[in-house]
């Protein structure tokens, strides 16, 4: 019997859905353009510098909940 298999939707990845978008960035990604700590950085330099997120990125509240309406949960 074959299974049918569904695709979750997702929001696209980036600082302006992460959950240390605190106006600054409050995470601990590096910055590609020394190597330092992106903590502290405006959300629109990481906007800029990470379109698909950094490597510490962890989605915000209010991106898991739009992500769940959006797959009928």
């Amino acid at each position: 019997m074959k299974k049918n298999i569904i695709k979750e939707k997702h929001l696209k990845k980036c600082c302006a859905n992460c959950e240390f978008n605190m106006g600054v960035c409050a995470g601990g990604g590096k910055r590609l353009d020394n190597g330092e700590s992106t903590y502290g950085m405006p959300i629109d330099e990481t906007i800029e510098m990470f379109p698909n997120g950094c490597e510490g990125y962890g989605i915000s509240l209010d991106a898991f909940i739009k992500e769940e309406k959006l797959n009928g949960r």
